[in-house]
Parts: structure tokens; C-alpha cells; sequence
């Protein structure tokens, strides 16, 4: 279920979002006609890939999955989504409709607003544009190094490697402990990192008994 309201007494603090801070006063309130908050509900699917592009989203709290196969199903891409990230971000200024699927993880809270009125006022703000093309340039390198691990033709090297790529892109960090504050199944693992279930819960249970990680509720700590 989504829940869905004007956006009024939060401009401000919204003005200064990485997304909006480069936009003049003017430019901002044009985009600020469009902003509504809406609250998801974990498990609803927010868009699918292919719909028509008509918003975009800026993800305010919680934890967003974004994913997307080939028609043979033989090509698997997946991301996260987290606090103040704008997406979808790959197509922007180019693609009509969305490139990826994305699903609430969590319960979550999203600005949304309108597509064109934000594409066009990218375009005529250089500072904007610069933003643009220097997270489309990170992008890039962070999906060419993860490629770079990924390759490893070795299961259990892949199980390992993914749970290290959800250490380092989801972690929270507390004292000399990293912790993922989300559910992680092992079926999730498993399909991620292209291994059987059973592979994933061998490399797991050697992980835990070396001191690496603790895995209870679906939620891993690493040391």
C-alpha cells in the first residue's frame, strides 16, 4: 500500500538534497509543484522494468532493490538503493521508460516528481549537469570493479565475494564490527552469486566457525 501526501512544510530540508542543491530558488520551486511523499510498504514492487518513465524517485529511508534479466533469464543485474540515493539514475535524460525493476526491501519512504519537469531543468543547469555525468562516471567504475569480482569461476569464491560487495555497499559500521541492519536470505545469496543453495550455506557455515561473520534472523555481522 502506498500512502501518498503534498509536500509543504519539508521544502527546505529537501532543497538541500544532493539531487535538488545545484537548482537556482526558481528552478526548485518549479520541481517542488510536482514533490509528493509517499510511504511503501516492504515487498511492493514500486516500478517495473519497462513501464513508462513518467517520476523519479529520491529513496528518504529504508532499503530499495533494483533488478533486471535479459528475455532468457540468463543475465541477472541487481543493485541497492539507499538513503537520499536518486533513481532510477541509469537512462537518465535518455530512456523513456524504466531500465530495471525495483522493490522495497523494507518499509520506506520516497519523494517522488515528475520526470520531464526535472530532465528539462537539468538541462539547462550546468552545475546539475556536472552532477550528472560525475555520478554516471561512478557508476560505471563501481559496476567495472564489481564485474572484476564477480568473474571468479570458483562457487564459493562467488558466495564469499558477494557477501563482501553486501558488507561494503550495505555495512554499517559499529565499533570494530560491520553490520547489514537488513534481512539477507540465503536464497538471495544463492541466486546473486549464481551458486546452489547448498554451496551458499557451506560457505557460510565456514565463515561463521572461522570468526568471519555471524549469521542469526537472516542478519550477518562480519569482523
Amino acid at each position: 500500500m502506498m500512502r501518498t501526501n503534498v509536500v509543504t512544510n519539508d521544502l527546505p530540508a529537501y532543497q538541500q538534497l544532493d539531487c535538488f542543491k545545484r537548482f537556482t530558488e526558481d528552478e526548485f520551486k518549479i520541481l517542488a509543484r510536482g514533490l509528493r511523499y509517499k510511504k511503501i510498504k516492504a515487498g511492493q514492487v514500486i516500478f517495473e522494468e519497462g513501464e513508462d518513465k513518467d517520476k523519479y524517485y529520491v529513496l528518504l529511508d529504508g532499503l530499495v532493490r533494483i533488478e533486471r534479466y535479459d528475455e532468457s533469464a540468463t543475465y541477472y543485474y541487481y543493485d541497492y538503493i539507499q538513503s537520499n540515493d536518486l533513481f532510477p539514475f541509469e537512462g537518465l535524460l535518455s530512456d523513456e521508460e524504466h531500465p530495471f525493476s525495483a522493490e522495497a526491501i523494507t518499509d520506506i519512504e520516497v519523494l517522488t516528481f515528475p520526470a520531464k519537469s526535472f530532465e528539462e531543468l537539468c538541462l539547462t543547469n550546468p552545475a546539475q549537469m556536472r552532477f550528472i555525468a560525475r555520478r554516471l562516471t561512478s557508476i560505471i567504475r563501481y559496476n567495472e570493479t564489481r564485474m572484476q569480482y564477480e568473474l571468479t569461476q570458483n562457487a564459493q569464491d562467488r558466495v564469499r565475494q558477494h557477501l563482501y560487495f553486501l558488507r561494503n555497499t550495505l555495512g554499517k559500521t559499529v565499533g570494530t564490527k560491520t553490520i547489514i541492519p537488513y534481512p539477507v536470505t540465503l536464497k538471495e545469496i544463492s541466486l546473486n552469486s549464481g551458486t546452489s543453495a547448498e554451496t551458499t550455506r557451506q560457505v557460510i557455515r565456514s565463515m561463521v566457525e572461522d570468526g568471519e561473520i555471524e549469521y542469526s534472523h537472516k542478519r550477518f555481522t562480519f569482523y
